[in-house]
């Protein structure tokens, strides 16, 4: 079987708003209508790779399109193959879209040293499969005894050109998943002590990030320029977040050249930090950075030990990542490797690992479809 590779990053972004991928919309269905979680992809097949298409058994491999919910995934691809010859209609393909693996760029074969994996959620079952044409009209994905999901039908590669507008074809597939498959309680003991957080905490950083006071706040911090300049935090919440803050806030002291406390007051200034780059560092800066030392341990492990510490720590960062450029916000790479302290190669890897995989779920529609 000869694989045509087909390189482009052929999503398009359905993330431009500043939801987080698991804000999401639900939809009344008829009762006809499978229920649970709906998911569209719009994959890009280029001319180029379908005129390649010359005798029975070439095949065409997408990049992975990633169906994510509640801090658990699983990607699939799609693939194109010539499977027949018909005396009338020349060359015949079928259109499949096949399962990959319930992670994203970890290693899952054993080395020396590993550990078995427990961490497996199983392939979820797709339900009401469909390819849908730009007419309208829809193909039925049906599945096959190898796991994946073929059209019940094959089409004429002639015909299959007829997609091709402004040298693209676009393969409309839609499936749904039932919303249970998505509970991480099943994969992941959730057991665990109930963090300090406000239940108005999102409230109350909108109004820090303004520069209001808030209630019960006894620190400030002062940005080195811009306005607001200075934000209205609380001492416990703020000593809980980082190590280096802790140090500075129970000393009462400066630390280093960044942070200049003022002797007189519970204040200090981050000499580096611009009150415009405040709320990115807040929601942005801070936990994919934070994410990335989680993935670092998890490559220091046993392999296959934390690999849903893994999964949970890329998909955070890729969604911090995505609502910040949606707000207009890129986000600095070279300020996350900043606070992450250490200059190591393994950071760049692991940062474009979550690039790519942020592209991959932003490429992915999905509505919770209830009665």
């Amino acid at each position: 079987m000869e694989v045509l590779q087909h390189d482009v990053h052929a999503f398009t972004n359905r993330y431009l708003t500043g939801k987080s991928f698991d804000d999401i919309e639900m939809k009344v269905v008829e009762k006809e209508t499978e229920k649970g979680i709906h998911f569209g992809v719009d994959f890009k097949v280029h001319k180029d790779a379908i005129d390649k298409f010359d005798k029975i058994g070439q095949m065409i491999q997408s990049n992975q399109c990633i169906l994510q919910h509640n801090l658990i995934m699983h990607s699939f691809i799609y693939t194109i193959q010539v499977v027949g010859e018909d005396e009338n209609e020349g060359l015949l393909v079928k259109l499949s879209i096949v399962p990959i693996g319930y992670t994203f760029r970890y290693p899952l074969e054993m080395k020396k040293g590993g550990v078995p994996i427990t961490f497996k959620p199983e392939v979820p079952e797709l339900k009401d499969v469909k390819w849908i044409l730009k007419n309208g009209e829809t193909m039925n994905l049906l599945k096959e005894n190898n796991g994946s999901y073929s059209c019940d039908i094959h089409v004429s590669l002639a015909s299959f050109k007829n997609f091709i507008e402004n040298g693209v074809a676009v393969l409309r597939v839609e499936m749904t998943i039932d919303k249970e498959y998505f509970e991480i309680g099943e994969y992941v003991n959730m057991d665990l002590k109930e963090a300090r957080v406000a239940s108005n905490s999102s409230q109350i950083l909108e109004k820090i990030l303004k520069g209001e006071e808030v209630p019960k706040s006894d620190w400030v911090i002062s940005a080195s320029e811009g306005f607001p300049r200075d934000f209205h935090v609380h001492g416990p919440v703020l000593a809980d977040s980082s190590m280096v803050l802790r140090g500075a806030i129970t000393s009462h002291m400066s630390i280093g050249k960044e942070i200049a406390m003022i002797s007189s007051e519970n204040r200090f200034i981050l000499t580096n930090l611009k009150s415009k780059d405040m709320k990115v560092r807040s929601d942005t800066l801070k936990t994919i950075s934070e994410c990335v030392k989680s993935m670092i341990c998890v490559t220091c492990s046993p392999q296959g030990s934390l690999l849903a510490a893994y999964n949970v720590s890329l998909i955070v960062a890729a969604d911090a990542w995505q609502m910040a450029e949606a707000k207009g916000k890129k986000v600095n790479k070279e300020k996350v490797k900043k606070l992450i302290g250490e200059s190591w190669p393994i950071i760049d890897s692991l940062l474009e690992t979550i690039e790519d995989f942020k592209v991959m779920v932003c490429g992915v529609e999905k509505t919770m479809y209830i009665e």
